[in-house]
């Protein structure tokens, strides 16, 4: 029955989330990597009719990317002339002009803008809103040192990454002042990178015309690369862009520019200023909070459903034993205290203790803690109030839990959990089966306070669903703390020592639960009392029944 029931464990475990993951819509666009978030910006779908922001660098056009990434570019004409890096000297070149850019172009000039200190990515990808494969541009200022690197981007590790020698970038320079990180480069359109000749894409990477949309993916970080960077959508998103646009006189996104919303100073990384008074978050700080509920939020959720809810389940499927243990320290303690082996207290132990059943009868007479006057708090009921106790707890811990992402999880800006809600396929399924464990459970405690009578003939159907109905909340919670753990790992950090801890304590709670049932079934079958079946008939001891007929 034992190997059975573990057997059962298992297989859910293997079958539930492949149910859940078939039954996500398989035509949404989702991220193949563990790293993107994607939003679709307000960008014209006619391409001929398209309009972007004018350019502080001098590019024909920019666009904000992210909630904190610009992008500028050009189509052909003269490379970056200013006598900053990255920018043209004059006026911004197409601010007046009223008609389109040049769609044979042969090359087009990047600028990515971000108001981090650490590193800038820029990657082109053959399919919208996927992170590999990627041709990537990523640059960055360590101390003295400065770069501007393509890579071909095929795996979710600094490991994946190799240089991709098929791109060729000229004039490429990133530069950090009092308000960004500005990266320039200038690619051939007739180049393809190696992600597309993996991908056996007949599209180039930087389509031109009407109609045509390059799908780019930015992320930006406030450390020096290969770390991971923000999670936050405002230095991470996915967008399809028409580079053949035309300059608007007024900006046609949300205006924002480094300099004009906020700007962290280059060495200090944190501390705001905002040139209309107003009070601007600390990306970095903000972050750095949101990991620290992230934490609080695994901690919380590993004890409520591997310790606590293990704990309150043992204590029901074993409480027989724990009846005959506590009822046997009752015995040791009062035989201690006592040197009169006639007294009433000692006589009800032996008479007790003598005709304790070994199947189905019920003893003659009852336990100590039945028979002696204590409280029914103790002997038959004690494993109630274990049970009780573990579950209730388990309860507010999981709502605290529930409650953490949507209320913690803010991008710096108020917007909540969603600054960090990914279309990664583990995201999905964590949500999913984090909302679904949530609204069971609270199922799970209507159904545990309407219980029917011991007597009653419903009583064994219910004693099945509740039975069965807590085992498959904690297969699927186990689960689910395995995806939560991936996804710390992503957001939080990628240290292989701190995520090997969150696996092992999780994993030390699993196997040790599993063993401590072996050994207590192991303990219930050398007493020759067997598995409790859970009514009267079974083979419950006369305390047990009488708990059962007061509270159980």
């Amino acid at each position: 029955m034992i190997i059975r029931s573990y057997l059962g464990f298992a297989l859910l475990c293997i079958v539930f989330p492949a149910i859940v993951k078939a039954s996500l819509d398989s035509k949404t666009r989702l991220s193949s990597g563990r790293h993107l978030v994607h939003e679709v910006k307000d960008i014209p779908k006619d391409a001929s009719d398209s309009k972007c922001a004018p350019s502080t660098l001098g590019y024909d056009c920019s666009w904000l990317v992210c909630d904190r990434i610009r992008l500028h570019w050009s189509l052909g004409g003269s490379p970056p002339n200013g006598s900053e890096p990255c920018t043209y000297s004059g006026s911004p070149r197409n601010v007046s002009n009223s008609g389109s850019q040049n769609v044979s172009a042969s090359e087009v000039h990047f600028a990515v803008q971000s108001e981090l200190y650490g590193y800038i990515a820029m990657s082109f990808t053959a399919q919208y809103g996927v992170m590999i494969p990627a041709d990537a541009v990523i640059g960055q200022v360590s101390g003295d040192v400065a770069s501007v690197t393509p890579y071909f981007v095929e795996g979710y590790h600094k490991s994946d990454m190799y240089l991709d020698k098929t791109i060729h970038l000229t004039y490429s320079a990133i530069v950090s002042n009092a308000t960004s990180t500005n990266m320039c480069f200038t690619r051939s359109v007739a180049e393809t990178g190696q992600a597309f000749l993996t991908a056996k894409m007949a599209s180039p990477n930087i389509p031109l015309g009407p109609g045509k949309y390059a799908l780019l993916n930015f992320a930006a970080g406030y450390t020096s690369f290969p770390s991971t960077h923000s999670m936050s959508k405002m230095y991470l998103c996915s967008i399809a862009l028409p580079l053949v646009a035309v300059a608007s006189a007024e900006p046609a996104d949300r205006g924002w520019i480094p300099g004009h919303g906020s700007s962290y100073g280059k060495h200090s990384g944190s501390g705001s200023s905002s040139n209309s008074g107003s009070t601007i978050v600390d990306p970095v700080a903000a972050e750095n909070e949101v990991h620290e509920y992230m934490t609080m939020h695994g901690l919380v959720m590993i004890v409520a459903w591997l310790f606590l809810m293990p704990l309150g389940t043992l204590a029901a499927r074993h409480k027989s034993l724990i009846t005959r243990w506590f009822d046997s320290v009752i015995s040791v303690s009062s035989g201690s205290s006592s040197s009169d082996s006639s007294s009433p207290l000692i006589t009800s132990i032996s008479s007790s203790s003598a005709s304790f059943p070994s199947s189905g009868s019920l003893p003659s007479s009852l336990p100590l803690a039945a028979s002696s006057g204590l409280p029914p708090v103790v002997g038959g009921s004690l494993w109630f109030l274990i049970h009780r106790l573990a579950q209730g707890l388990a309860v507010v811990f999981v709502l605290i839990g529930f409650v953490i992402p949507f209320t913690c999880f803010d991008d710096g800006e108020g917007r909540g959990e969603r600054g960090y809600k990914s279309h990664m396929l583990a995201s999905r399924l964590h949500s999913v089966f984090g909302i679904s464990l949530t609204v069971l459970l609270g199922v799970h405690l209507i159904k545990a306070l309407a219980r029917p009578k011991p007597n009653a003939s419903r009583r064994p159907l219910w004693l099945l669903l509740h039975r069965w109905t807590g085992r498959v909340m904690i297969a699927v919670a186990a689960v689910n703390v395995g995806l939560g753990v991936s996804l710390w790992r992503t957001h939080v950090s990628d240290d292989s020592y701190l995520s090997g801890l969150w696996i092992a304590l999780a994993a030390l709670m699993v196997v040790g639960f599993i063993l401590f049932d072996a050994f207590l079934s192991y303990v219930q079958r050398q007493e020759g009392q067997g598995a409790i079946k859970g009514d009267v008939s079974s083979g419950l001891t006369a305390a047990a029944a009488a708990a059962a007929a007061q509270g159980g």
